[in-house]
């Protein structure tokens, strides 16, 4: 089950850093820290599966 949602979050955070930013330009700052936020998640539960 954990995997499913690290996938999850990594398809999520994917498209906001990546599709939302890069490819549509948008600068909200609420999006580019909702995509930190992600990429902190991201990084501290693959962590937890070392």
């Amino acid at each position: 089950m954990e995997k499913k949602k690290l996938a999850k979050l990594v398809n999520t955070g994917y498209e906001n850093i990546h599709l939302i930013m890069g490819y549509d330009g948008n600068p909200s700052k609420g999006v580019c820290d909702s995509g930190f936020r992600m990429a902190n998640d991201i990084i501290d539960r693959c962590a937890r599966l070392i």
